[in-house]
């Protein structure tokens, strides 16, 4: 099945290429005639565009024929009572030919039958089986988390707006573990009544097109970790990188950058040469991370106090209130505004007044084009910000060319980066102020 799939994904990709009508994927190499590619419900083929020789189907895949199992069982079926009762008949003529003829016929179609029952029973279950151990494994990895985050309401050192979070996080665990359960249950109650009669066929006859499995290396424990190794591995498409505190098995105890330590199996791993530690600390060097708690970076945030500045005939304290008070554009907008000029407000408190549940509460209405002016409204709040404060905007200048990142605790990722994803909209406007100004 690897075959078949990778196959088709090259058939298609050959294709694309062809459409693109560029001359070296118009034709084969060596080859004088256009290449040719045939598609019907039975086969897909790829020419040299010749029918025969060394330039004819390069790729010929025979496509996999599946029939409705109830329909094919209630033929077969009607086909063994349309049949004249031999038996009966061959006391009167002499039918002993026609009758062994029909007990084959029917021998033939009953074992028909139990290979498409056979069938039928084992791709259903197959397919049930492995959904439901998905089932299983997420429900695990989420009670866990749900366990985790009891633990965590229970410490004295989070303050209130943590909890709540961590209280929508857990009811949102516990509704996505409902949900998964009553998909789980329709799963085992369908059934799913088409079968594969015939299995998918590849033939390649150039090496170009040939698939070749990719062998997964394999590490022995002793030779290749042990303790005090620096490794990395994969998350969301990025590398991370720890140290092995012990090798356990085919797995490892690895501490991660942060300090946490958790068991991970041998052959994600890999072991990190000092040249590549290197180049991740160069990189970490041209980055600056930041949010509006940064240890070292929260001056960068919309939330940083300095001097207040004017904007649109206003005072506000921070950018975060300058913000949020252009979301109302009817006849509340003068009230709205002018509740942002107050300092003793906190930047948090300004954010939650820019939200859905603080303009319900008090009948605001967001005005219809926010989302294709709040990226421009930013922009220029920033830059009169920075013009407004000379000594914020020189540590801005200090940080050279560094790649700027906004990216922390509850940073969505339009503004920021989230899970290593995101458009970072906030960092690219500050990179771009540093560089105009």
């Amino acid at each position: 099945m690897d075959e078949y799939l990778q196959s088709l994904e090259t058939f298609y990709d050959e294709k694309m290429k062809y459409l693109t009508k560029k001359d070296k994927y118009i034709k084969c190499s060596n080859c004088t005639d256009d290449k040719i590619f045939t598609e019907n419900n039975k086969q897909l083929i790829l020419s040299c565009g010749k029918e025969d020789g060394e330039c004819g189907p390069q790729i010929i895949i025979e496509l996999p024929e599946y029939i409705h199992y109830e329909t094919k069982v209630d033929e077969l079926k009607k086909s063994l009572n349309n049949q004249y009762n031999w038996e009966a008949l061959e006391k009167y003529l002499n039918v002993t030919k026609e009758l062994e003829e029909t007990k084959e016929k029917q021998k033939t179609i009953n074992e028909e039958i139990s290979r498409i029952e056979k069938m039928f029973f084992e791709k259903n279950m197959e397919m049930k089986q492995k959904e439901l151990q998905k089932f299983y494994d997420q429900r695990i990895k989420k009670t866990k988390k749900c366990k985790d985050i009891e633990k965590k309401l229970l410490n004295d050192k989070i303050n209130e707006i943590q909890k709540k979070e961590l209280r929508k996080e857990y009811i949102k665990m516990v509704q996505e573990i409902n949900v998964e359960y009553k998909e789980i249950k329709d799963l085992i109650e369908d059934i799913n009544p088409f079968v594969a009669n015939k299995l998918p066929k590849v033939t390649i006859k150039h090496e170009n097109y040939i698939y070749e499995k990719k062998k997964v290396k394999k590490y022995n424990v002793k030779d290749n970790f042990v303790e005090n190794m620096k490794v990395s591995w994969v998350f969301k498409g990025k590398p991370k990188y720890g140290i092995i505190t012990d090798v356990k098995g085919k797995g490892a105890l690895v501490k991660d950058e942060k300090g946490k330590e958790k068991i991970r199996l041998l052959n994600t791993l890999t072991p990190v040469k000092e040249v590549k530690e290197k180049e991740k600390l160069e990189e970490e060097e041209n980055v600056i991370k930041y949010f509006s708690k940064s240890k070292d970076n929260k001056w960068l945030s919309t939330f940083n106090k300095a001097n207040p500045f004017e904007y649109e005939g206003l005072t506000y304290p921070t950018v975060e209130h300058a913000f949020h008070a252009q979301k109302v554009e009817d006849e509340k907008k003068e009230e709205y505004q002018k509740l942002f000029t107050d300092i003793d407000i906190e930047p948090n408190e300004a954010k939650k007044m820019g939200g859905k549940k603080y303009f319900s509460e008090n009948n605001y209405k967001l005005r219809d084009d926010w989302n294709q002016i709040k990226l421009q409204l930013m922009e220029d709040i920033t830059k009169i910000y920075y013009d407004k404060n000379p000594e914020m905007f020189e540590k801005l200048k200090e940080t050279g060319d560094k790649l700027l990142i906004h990216t922390g605790f509850r940073i969505d990722d339009y503004w920021g980066i989230k899970g290593g994803n995101g458009e970072n909209n906030h960092g690219k406007i500050l990179m771009k102020i540093r560089n105009d100004l």
